[in-house]
């Protein structure tokens, strides 16, 4: 099989480069031998600086990969996730830098699953463990899917959108069939993005949205309960993108939540007790502010209220910030 042009920056081990070699010609072979898939021309550039938070970026006909993607064992997927875009704009006849029409969510979420497919594929994580991560991230979400078409609205929850994403592609491919999110993009050549998917997938997208959200808060509500409120400053006013972690008060893993612009937020947890605490990232690294108390706030964490759920939702909780989100101290 025929490798893409690969440029690997100064400073990667010979070892490595043969390693990531063989993890790319495991990706074609996937989308090969499943989907019948021939690789285009394309490039992959191995060792870039990127943005905080980037791993892996497609633009036009190349990939590129950062340095903390280097020696992750996690490059596999990332390369898939990366190949699916290639494949995606191949299928579409898009010219390099041409623009998707297609929603946001659903030009990540397919790349996201044909990713993780990819990865079970190679024995990496059951389907199990792939399907307990999306619904565990996606619950940290307050908003609908359909809310996510534009690249703005996907964006602003960050990677926790596309883990619905991810979901949504799911219900459709057990809906219309293994091939019918490759089909979609072949359709997408020569049909605006509503025609395609519902020639691909059989319903209309706002068919689609109205029962993929139904059956997605159904498992959601079978699965967690959740904690309920809102996220205000000193006059009252709500607090847009305060981000909020769920701790497990026994330990364990913990939940991320972020409030939307009416300062509202749910936080979705399997049960137990649980402190709320209220943070921020001014430069990418967390920092946490204070917790929820007695009064709405606190910045003692041993007078942090522990909220205990048992089968039944918790509501009208209310974080009272004494100042703007950027103005309260952080805690060491």
């Amino acid at each position: 099989m025929l490798l893409p042009t690969m440029l690997f920056a100064d400073g990667i081990r010979t070892e490595r480069r043969a390693e990531i070699r063989e993890l790319v010609k495991k990706v074609l072979r996937f989308y090969s031998d499943r989907y019948g898939l021939a690789p285009p021309d394309f490039s992959i550039h191995i060792g870039v600086d990127t943005d905080p938070g980037i791993g892996a970026y497609t633009q036009g006909d190349a990939i590129y990969v950062g340095w903390r993607f280097v020696d992750s064992d996690t490059l596999g997927t990332a390369l898939a996730h990366e190949y699916f875009h290639i494949l995606a704009q191949h299928l579409q006849r898009l010219p390099a830098g041409g623009a998707d029409s297609s929603p946001a969510w659903l030009i990540e979420g397919t790349a996201t699953y044909a990713g993780d497919v990819d990865e079970e594929t190679n024995k990496i994580r059951t389907w199990d463990q792939i399907r307990s991560s999306w619904i565990w991230e996606s619950a940290a979400l307050p908003v609908s899917l359909s809310s996510m078409e534009s690249w703005r609205e996907f964006h602003q929850w960050g990677f926790v959108s596309y883990h619905l994403a991810a979901l949504a592609t799911e219900w459709l491919v057990n809906y219309a069939g293994d091939n019918s999110y490759i089909e979609y993009w072949r359709l997408l050549a020569d049909a605006e993005w509503p025609s395609a998917f519902e020639a691909a997938f059989g319903l209309s997208a706002d068919e689609f949205y109205r029962v993929f959200t139904r059956d997605h808060e159904r498992e959601l509500a079978s699965t967690f309960d959740w904690m309920l409120g809102t996220v205000i400053g000193p006059d009252g006013d709500p607090i847009g993108d305060a981000e909020l972690w769920a701790h497990p008060a026994g330990g364990g893993r913990s939940r991320f939540g972020r409030t939307g612009m009416d300062g509202s937020f749910g936080l979705a947890v399997p049960g137990g007790s649980y402190t709320i605490g209220v943070y921020r990232r001014p430069a990418g690294a967390w920092e946490v502010v204070g917790w929820y108390g007695a009064d709405g706030f606190t910045t003692a964490r041993n007078r942090a209220t522990a909220i205990t759920l048992d089968g039944a939702n918790v509501t009208g909780i209310e974080i009272r910030l004494p100042a703007a989100l950027a103005d309260l101290p952080s805690i060491p």
